[in-house]
């Protein structure tokens, strides 16, 4: 978009010198003299922490996490120190989620493959937990409030390791419960507690995802075995009583629906054995198998279940989210979902199993480019830059990856940052296609825009060929390196691509510049990605 200057009319005044006396200029020069002074003690008395963002602190990494926040003073301190503390929690959570993401991803699998929606929830739920223990170092300057969180390693998988044991117990004792019913012929009694066990299995999942990865780097046990009552249960046990659940739900009661709208009907009398509250439901685009992508499908069915829910379990104060997965047995769609009240825990669950003919044939079911976004989600998610310095956000005017993003042809896609520290952001597209396009090569943030939502200028819309994309945000202290691209044709456009995606992170990976303004030091950097499925509009598919 063409922007003009335009220059206000009117006379120009020449405004005379002031040339102040003798005296007054001392006095000046003085109280100047005075307040520099003061300024310096003070930059001066800041510990190190403050002046490197956090990058630098008292806290070993081997055994501490830690988060970054400031705010502006602006004659209320108390404000600014809540908005700091909450900006310092968010980037210490932020650090844990992109781990336990990269230590999923670089997995084969999690062992407990029947649960195959905790590979997509398990790092997205952290961001909403109350972790225990959480300390804050806080300082000040005349300007800036600023706020190192802090909680140790130990003591966070000491947490989870508490929660974990209290699941596990409750897990064990409605498996025996729920075995004796259906033994005893009340199978009415028997689902009841089989669909309260399924929440509870769920919730295990995803405390034992976290827990792998927290536990990295300290003296703490494994998850795993776990010791109830005179029992050591190991996690194939556990896996065990998660697929007896599962069966005896679909032998029970879930059993082949027809389609999708009776599928949702027995998932709602589920809900309503979970004792699950009324409310507002949020549901999030469902995830295809064990990606972080959606497709065409995962949007349309998030719609129908939203709609379920809203006129047959809606009303009430409490906002709950609701997000899963789902897969292509054979002839057959499953889809796994689980409920989360605000505080992140898991408080229901459901199955949903119908014909995969009973939809209609123009509704994608797979992403088209699902073989190479895998890989490209492996090298993008397993080397993640964990704690480089800079916290970088990204989202669209659709939301983030929680709500597994889905743009169809047509569609405005905008984008938005905030950073905790003045950065460039070299801005990288991932087509469809596989080509890793630049889109900018260093788009700046200054001072003025820390911690304030920045709409990147440029808007976009989905083209073909669609799939999943991804948008891969790298952030620099000073200005980056000159790229290593290349310039190729797609789709008649000429575009400056990235060679692999090694070339993409070799910069902010590995062996990383120094600082030009501090040679002794590394480059501050960070990382943010976002993904989204593009589709063409239903009747214009082929």
């Amino acid at each position: 978009m063409n922007r003009r200057t335009r220059l206000q009319a009117g006379r120009s005044v020449a405004a005379r010198p002031f040339v102040p006396r003798p005296r007054t200029a001392r006095r000046r020069a003085a109280a100047l003299f005075v307040l520099l002074v003061g300024v310096l003690t003070i930059a001066s008395a800041l510990s190190e922490w403050v002046g490197s963002y956090g990058t630098r602190t008292p806290y070993p990494d081997a055994l501490y996490y830690t988060g970054f926040g400031l705010a502006r003073r602006s004659g209320n301190d108390a404000a600014a120190l809540e908005a700091a503390r909450t900006r310092a929690k968010s980037d210490l959570i932020s650090k844990i989620r992109v781990q336990v993401r990269s230590t999923i991803t670089s997995r084969e699998g999690l062992s407990t493959t029947d649960a195959p929606v905790v590979a997509t929830v398990v790092s997205e739920s952290i961001a909403s937990l109350d972790i225990e223990n959480v300390g804050f170092d806080v300082e000040k300057n005349m300007r800036n409030l600023y706020v190192l969180a802090r909680v140790a390693k130990s003591d966070l998988a000491s947490f989870y390791r508490r929660r974990l044991d209290a699941v596990v117990a409750r897990v064990v004792e409605l498996h025996e419960q729920a075995k004796r019913y259906e033994s005893d012929g009340d199978g009415a009694a028997a689902l009841t507690v089989y669909a309260r066990l399924s929440t509870e299995l769920e919730e295990a999942y995803r405390i034992v995802g976290i827990l792998d990865t927290v536990v990295r780097g300290t003296m703490e046990a494994a998850p795993f075995p776990v010791a109830v009552g005179d029992r050591r249960l190991t996690e194939r046990d556990f896996s065990a009583m998660g697929v007896d659940a599962a069966g005896a739900l679909e032998r029970l009661r879930f059993g082949r629906s027809r389609d999708i709208e009776a599928a949702m009907s027995l998932m709602l009398v589920q809900l309503a054995d979970q004792e699950v509250p009324r409310g507002s439901f949020r549901v999030g685009n469902l995830t295809f198998a064990d990606s972080d992508y959606s497709s065409a499908f995962g949007a349309y069915a998030a719609e129908a279940i939203g709609t379920t829910l809203a006129r047959r379990y809606g009303g009430g104060g409490v906002d709950l989210a609701v997000r899963g997965s789902y897969r292509i047995e054979g002839e057959r769609i499953v889809l796994r979902l689980i409920v989360q009240n605000p505080s992140g825990k898991i408080v229901g669950s459901s199955t949903l199993r119908f014909p995969v003919d009973s939809l209609a044939p123009d509704i994608e079911l797979r992403p088209r480019n699902f073989e190479q976004a895998l890989v490209d989600r492996r090298e993008i998610v397993a080397g993640a830059v964990i704690d480089g310095g800079i916290s970088v956000e990204v989202w669209t005017n659709k939301g983030r990856n929680a709500d597994r993003l889905v743009f169809v042809e047509g569609e405005t896609i905008e984008f938005y940052f905030r950073v905790n520290q003045p950065c460039y952001l070299m801005l990288t597209y991932i087509l469809a296609t596989g080509e890793k396009v630049l889109l900018d090569e260093s788009f700046y943030i200054g001072q003025d825009k820390v911690n304030l939502v920045v709409r990147y200028p440029t808007q976009f819309e989905p083209v073909p060929p669609f799939g999943v994309e991804r948008l891969l945000v790298t952030a620099y202290e000073e200005k980056p390196p000159a790229p290593d691209v290349v310039v190729r044709t797609i789709e008649g456009v000429d575009y400056p691509v990235f060679r692999s995606m090694r070339a993409v992170y070799s910069t902010t990976r590995g062996i990383r510049p120094k600082a030009r303004s501090n040679p002794d030091r590394e480059m501050r950097v960070g990382e943010a990605a976002l993904v989204m499925t593009t589709v063409a509009p239903r009747e214009h598919r082929d």
